[in-house]
């Protein structure tokens, strides 16, 4: 097997994204780790693991904590991923957002912080600002032929494993503050976005290449529409959460809760090349938000339910 043919195999395996986007992490201060499991149904109804691929933590600072939840993926230079513009309310009613009149844009749909709210101002529209909008990926090899949907496969596995990552780890009581969430997908493959004044079927005929009728980014922000399926599996698991924890019915805890059902909505997807870049820009623009830490109280009081209890019972 020659070096060449054996270096692309290795990387098809993952593992080598996986090792460069945690070095991306820890070259802005972050701290990793590797592989989170959670169980939840195959499309066959078959309950199932699955796993989460890089878990990234920021550098602790009174401004607010973030964590990252990661799912990385690699392609080989023949193929790109290729989405559409969303830049207008009009897009996401278009494109499904069971929003009911909510709107996407805000902050407060872009990162989930828990156990409490953090951000002061959650309705102000600031972090989708940072990079292009866009919605339903696909993946495209360079000779114009579709290929099973990677966009669609590593979305899906981020967005059932949001909901029982931030129940365990957010609202598990493990810190003394809240924390916000972001997902993100890491990947090796060049990402373009349709431009939007591209309206006619004709002018897509004639493209010789993507460049023609779209714009190469280095990170977007990718509209995730939550169906039916992810709905069911995010109620179920913070239902299981409730039976377990008499403090889900705490305010502000029952309200995180409450707007944890249809995320994610927003995810932030990234180049290998661009991942450092962007998540430093995503953090240092979080971190210049005004935050209201008041909840911490919450947390304090019940560390000190957890500490007269003793141990072993159950919060």
């Amino acid at each position: 097997m020659s070096g060449q043919k054996w270096g692309e195999s290795f990387l098809k395996s993952g593992l080598p994204l996986e090792h460069l986007t945690l070095l991306a992490l820890k070259s802005i201060g972050w701290t990793c780790e590797l592989h989170l499991e959670y169980r939840r149904e195959n499309r066959e109804g078959q309950l199932r693991w699955f796993e989460q691929d890089v878990i990234g933590y920021s550098p602790e600072s009174e401004n607010g904590d973030v964590e990252v939840l990661a799912e990385c993926k690699y392609h080989d230079e023949s193929r790109f991923w290729f989405f559409l513009p969303c830049e207008t309310e009009e897009h996401l009613a278009q494109y499904g957002a069971l929003s009911a009149g909510e709107n996407l844009y805000v902050d407060s749909a872009v990162v989930h912080s828990a156990p409490y709210e953090v951000l002061a101002k959650p309705d102000a529209e600031n972090l989708l600002l940072l990079a292009p909008k866009c919605v339903w990926g696909v993946t495209v090899s360079r000779d114009g032929t579709r290929q099973p949907n990677a966009v669609e496969e590593a979305t899906k596995q981020l967005a059932f494993g949001f909901v029982p990552f931030c129940l365990e780890h957010l609202y598990g009581f493990h810190s003394s503050r809240a924390v916000s969430v972001l997902p993100v997908v890491v990947t090796s493959a060049r990402l373009f976005r349709l431009r939007p004044e591209i309206r006619s079927l004709d002018t897509v005929r004639r493209a010789a290449s993507p460049d023609d009728i779209a714009d190469e980014l280095s990170w977007l922000w990718y509209y995730h529409a939550p169906n039916g399926q992810l709905l069911n599996h995010n109620m179920a698991e913070i239902d299981a959460y409730k039976k377990g924890n008499r403090y889900a019915r705490k305010k502000p805890i029952a309200q995180q809760l409450l707007a944890l059902w249809t995320f994610p909505h927003w995810i932030a997807v990234a180049n290998i090349n661009a991942t450092a870049r962007a998540l430093a820009d995503i953090y240092a623009k979080f971190s210049s938000l005004p935050k209201d830490f008041s909840g911490d109280r919450v947390i304090a009081q019940i560390w000190k339910d957890r500490a007269e209890k003793g141990p072993n019972r159950r919060v």
